[in-house]
């Protein structure tokens, strides 16, 4: 247990108790761990006292004795201090107590006063590496906390044996210069030559942290390797934004720190390292402050937004300490402005988040810095294929462009990860993206119009052009890019691009498939509204804004577009488009409770379609036609005009259009009492979706004949064709929600007076199993067993 006097109780399993008093100077989470540090170290039972509390608790009581265990400095990197073990009572001598610490060990690592948050992992896989290799590099962009981490793995691996440990920073190292007299003169040789260094400590078990190479990284190559051949005891742990690319050399990736999920909670944020880093550095400045429920999302968006990154979230946690949350994050539109500090503990490089970057992109050729500004126009992640796309110009060919990205990606500028498949692919941190697009202001516009190009060219890639119908497989690639596709949109709506409404009028379906369709609407009424209020639109880019609109539930507002693409569409005698807008106004008219204006509409539709021979498309509306009628009562002539489709369309039809026909004449055969000739409708629709394995028919067939088999099959076999039915629901999508779930109902009151719950609940899980043939056939015989029906 750790005891805070004047402050907090903080229980810990095990271990000793220790007791501080006050304020120390440190930050909270820095004092929090060591005290536990120092719990962990002693025995259940044993009281120790840290710091100003020795005094305190001096003059208590007499029975009170208090044995000095020395003043030490541990491998939290905080400060030494004094540490006593207490006992009451005569007689009783204080346990000993193992108090090792960095103070035993020759060493010239810094002092920290706040925490080290979020790293714990990231040690150990340094110090695991450390078993495996005498070099170990930590790569990363500037900013992550290499150096922090380093120093905190060297001071854990310092207690591991090693007499001598150097901290040596080149952070002030002349560019391109011998860096050997530095090392040696940091390592504390006077004479500064690297003979001398070598010689001094070949016969030791040494430890150096090589701090900051990348800009001195030919030089630090020809030391290292020197160190680590002439001084046998010898461990290096460099840091830096490039890899030395050493024989033996283990690269350890240093990332941003930990960010929450898409879906989080209060307490699921304590995992993350970037939101604890950020309230840890907020609470140094302003001790008061404190997350809770109402300010847990500008947190964690500040947290996103930041990347991830150390300096920054220290940067911005110094900063949210005056202007609070609300305009911190409403400050991340001119992020280079904010993300400063006054600390007089930092270095030059820094002091901001631009100079941090800066330093790197002072490094990189005019190549990699003209990559790296083309680059910058993703706004999501992106591909090989991609970058070479918008890469590739006069400055940087498609030939050279892959390397220039490589080398990019060494210098921890480009973030690559791997994809499910173990394909690369790469993004750029939105601190990193902001400073490019920087860098490159009077060539934004013909970047961004490079990538609405390549944009448009994914968009027209994922349609096939088989009668214009979307490819799964490359709508799901677009799916994973539709953060670029936005941006490229956005781009092509602000410049009035000729193309783009027709971009968009093709994208219609993806939305329609994958949302949201508020993007939909936004994107084509900033494209086609215009057009449509000046009379010089497109039929079909306008029935594109009208159809998101229906989608988003704006009938009102769908409707008229509707109206006027169905006036000018006649005046032209463009006739499919006038039907078109027939069958788009009928849809409407059902949402609107219009079933006499949905069967008109419907109506003439059909005899539009059928006039300009568009034989798929007319059966479609009969079957829609057929639909309405038979709801409206008027199963006759329902019956008339899908039967009649069916003769027209057989051979010449889709076998999903004939389903949806037979499937509405069995509709209407049973609203009419005809429930031989429905029963046998739906097994013809079964029999032809086993023969065409067109298997998303069957559970909207076997429903169907749930319903009208209540009264001539017994509860089990409606149970197990009902958990069939269910079963295809699950496995199959369909847009039919509506009536699906009207129909189910049904099913379910039916059973639930027929059958106990348990019952039905084993029947109909019996028939809940992956649609196949065997089911189809399992259907076919309970059907066909209601109809006396033989079964070959």
């Amino acid at each position: 247990m750790c005891i805070q006097l004047h402050k907090e109780v903080r229980p810990i399993d095990g271990g000793a108790i220790v007791v501080f008093a006050g304020d120390d100077g440190y930050g909270s989470s820095a004092r929090a761990r060591r005290l536990e540090s120092l719990a962990e170290r002693g025995r259940i039972g044993q009281v120790l006292a840290v710091g100003k509390v020795i005094a305190t608790l001096g003059p208590v009581t007499t029975n009170l004795r208090i044995v000095s265990l020395g003043t030490h400095r541990f491998e939290d990197m905080l400060p030494e201090e004094e540490v006593a073990s207490l006992s009451i009572g005569a007689g009783f001598d204080a346990p000993t107590f193992n108090l090792e610490g960095l103070d035993l060990y020759d060493h010239n690592l810094p002092v920290f006063f706040d925490s080290f948050v979020g790293r714990d992992g990231m040690i150990d896989e340094v110090i695991g590496a450390a078993d495996t290799t005498r070099l170990v590099t930590l790569v990363g962009c500037g900013g992550v906390g290499k150096t922090r981490l380093a120093i905190h793995a060297a001071a854990r691996l310092m207690l591991d044996g090693f007499h001598v440990l150097r901290l040596v920073r080149l952070a002030e190292a002349d560019r391109g210069g011998d860096i050997g007299s530095v090392v040696a003169a940091k390592a504390g040789i006077r004479s500064a030559r690297i003979e001398d260094f070598v010689g001094a400590y070949r016969a030791k078990r040494c430890l150096f942290v090589i701090d900051n190479c990348e800009h001195v990284l030919a030089s630090a190559v020809s030391v290292v390797r020197r160190i680590i051949t002439e001084i046998p005891g010898a461990l290096v742990l460099v840091t830096s934004r490039e890899i030395l690319d050493l024989g033996g050399e283990v690269a350890i990736e240093v990332p941003p720190l930990s960010l929450p999920g898409e879906e989080y909670d209060f307490s699921s944020i304590e995992r993350s390292g970037a939101v604890e880093l950020f309230v840890d550095r907020l609470r140094e400045r302003a001790p008061e402050f404190q997350v809770g429920e109402e300010c847990l999302d500008s947190v964690v968006s500040l947290c996103r937004r930041l990347d991830g990154l150390p300096l920054a979230l220290e940067h911005a946690a110094g900063q949210a300490a005056y202007l609070g949350l609300e305009e911190c994050e409403r400050g991340l539109s001119r992020r280079f402005d904010l993300l400063r500090s006054e600390r007089r503990d930092y270095d030059e490089r820094h002091r901001t988040v631009w100079a941090t970057i800066d330093w790197s992109y002072g490094l990189l050729s005019d190549k990699e810095k003209h990559c790296l500004c083309s680059l910058s126009v993703f706004a999501g992640s992106f591909s090989m294929s991609d970058a070479t796309a918008i890469v590739s110009d006069e400055v940087v060919d498609e030939t050279s462009a892959q390397s220039v990205l490589t080398s990019l990606i060494r210098k921890s500028l480009v973030v690559r990860e791997f994809d499910s498949r173990g394909n690369a692919v790469y993004h750029m941190l939105e601190t990193v993206r902001d400073f490019a697009r920087a860098q490159c202001v009077d060539r934004g516009d013909r970047m961004r119009a490079r990538h609405f190009e390549h944009i448009r060219g994914l968009v027209d890639s994922a349609f096939d052009t088989w009668e214009g119908k979307a490819s799964p497989v490359k709508f799901a690639d677009l799916q994973g890019r539709y953060v670029d596709v936005k941006a490229g949109l956005d781009w092509g709506v602000e410049a009035d691009h000729p193309s783009i409404a027709e971009t968009l009028r093709r994208l219609t379906r993806y939305w329609i498939e994958y949302g949201p369709i508020s993007d939909g609407v936004r994107f084509l009424k900033r494209a086609v509204q215009p057009s449509i209020d000046s009379d010089q639109f497109s039929c079909d880019h306008a029935n594109a804004l009208a159809a998101m609109l229906w989608m988003d539930g704006k009938f009102d507002e769908a409707r008229p577009i509707f109206e006027r693409v169905l006036s000018k569409a006649s005046l032209m005698g463009d006739l499919v488009t006038a039907a078109t807008a027939h069958n788009n106004l009928a849809g409407l008219s059902i949402h609107s409770n219009d079933a006499s204006a949905a069967v008109e509409h419907f109506r003439l539709a059909y005899g539009i379609y059928q006039e300009a021979g568009e034989s798929g498309k007319a059966a479609m509306c009969a079957a829609n036609l057929g639909y309405q009628l038979a709801r409206a009562g008027e199963q006759a002539e329902a019956i008339n005009v899908l039967r009649g489709a069916l003769s027209e369309g057989r051979g010449i039809v889709p076998f999903e259009t004939e389903a949806v026909l037979l499937l509405n004449l069995s509709d209407a055969l049973r609203f009419d009492g005809r429930i031989d000739e429905c029963l046998s409708v739906l097994c013809e629709v079964l029999s032809k979706c086993s023969a065409n394995e067109h298997a998303s028919s069957v559970p909207k067939a076997v429903l169907r004949a749930c319903i009208a088999l209540q009264k001539r099959c017994g509860a089990e076999d409606v149970a197990r064709l009902y958990g069939i039915a269910s079963q295809g629901f699950a496995e199959f999508s369909s847009t039919e929600f509506g009536e699906r779930a009207a129909m189910q109902i049904e099913v379910v009151k039916f059973l639930g007076s027929s059958l106990v719950p348990d019952e039905r609940d084993r029947i109909v899980a019996g028939g809940a199993v992956v649609i196949g043939s065997q089911r189809v056939r399992e259907a076919l015989i309970i059907i066909k067993k209601a109809l006396d029906m033989s079964v070959e």
